[in-house]
């Protein structure tokens, strides 16, 4: 009897050590604001205010959730949500009244190894919604295998387009990655059976904006891929201080049609 308690008892400690039970509970954020820090803000000269104490950031791809716990609980964060891309909504301790302390606190937190992008956040009084609206973008189709969907790639002009030999495909993923720190591996494509759709919005001038292909179908003698772009509204919108670069490139089977694109914009409505 006692070796069988014992036996449970080890069975439990190892269940409560697994990683599945050790998922973070960090707040996904869908339809909602994330509830910020008004009390403490600091100003532009051209008379913009920022968040003081909130930042967004956004961890490089190989990073795990425990060295994303790790990293929050060494700079003393407190994560207010995140977004289903993975960009995060952080409190962070107050670095001073200042605008020289909050840069210097983003510049030091931008040149860690972990960290992909880290910004400021501009200040805006949240009205509460009347009602939950709906999300600005339809959710990714699971059908559609995403190789890289992310707000900072290295396309600094928007694009629409289809990769069908290897070659290409090496040179596109090259500008794709090219404000990676460190060389990102080619995802593999067999050209034989395969070919990738890469759509960019170029350079935008803060965070918040996204592009994503929700739908690949044959209408008739054409490929239609239907693009769904998110842009900024009316209203106080999320948008940090860091210019980006949305891209979305999925890898769909190979066709010999025409293809053509459909882009359809939404704007945030914010108000």
């Amino acid at each position: 009897m006692n070796a069988s308690v014992a036996i449970l008892v080890a069975l439990a400690a190892s269940l409560l050590s697994s990683p599945a039970a050790q998922q973070p509970t960090w707040p996904l954020l869908i339809d909602s604001f994330p509830r910020l820090d008004t009390t403490r803000r600091v100003q532009l000269p051209s008379g913009r205010w920022l968040y003081r104490a909130n930042i967004t950031l956004r961890f490089k791809e190989s990073v795990s959730d425990s060295a994303k716990r790790e990293f929050f609980s060494r700079h003393g964060m407190t994560v207010v949500g995140v977004t289903r891309s993975g960009r995060f909504f952080v409190g962070i301790p107050d670095p001073g009244p200042t605008l020289d302390s909050l840069m210097g606190r983003l510049q030091r937190l931008r040149a860690e190894p972990k960290i992909r992008f880290a910004a400021s956040l501009d200040f805006s009084p949240l009205e509460p919604a009347p009602e939950p609206r709906p999300a600005a973008a339809a959710p990714l189709l699971d059908s559609l295998s995403h190789l890289l969907h992310e707000e900072n790639s290295g396309l600094k002009d928007p694009v629409r387009t289809v990769i069908r030999d290897s070659s290409a495909w090496k040179e596109w993923w090259r500008r794709v990655t090219a404000d990676h720190l460190q060389a990102v591996p080619v995802p593999s494509v067999d050209f034989h059976r395969e070919m990738v759709v890469l759509v960019g919005l170029g350079t935008q001038r803060s965070t918040g904006y996204e592009v994503s292909v929700v739908s690949v179908r044959q209408v008739g003698a054409t490929l239609q891929v239907r693009v769904q772009v998110s842009l900024l509204g009316a209203g106080p919108c999320m948008a940090g201080m860091a210019v980006t670069s949305p891209v979305d490139v999925i890898r769909i089977p190979r066709s010999g049609s025409v293809v053509t694109f459909l882009d359809e914009s939404f704007q945030q409505d914010c108000r």
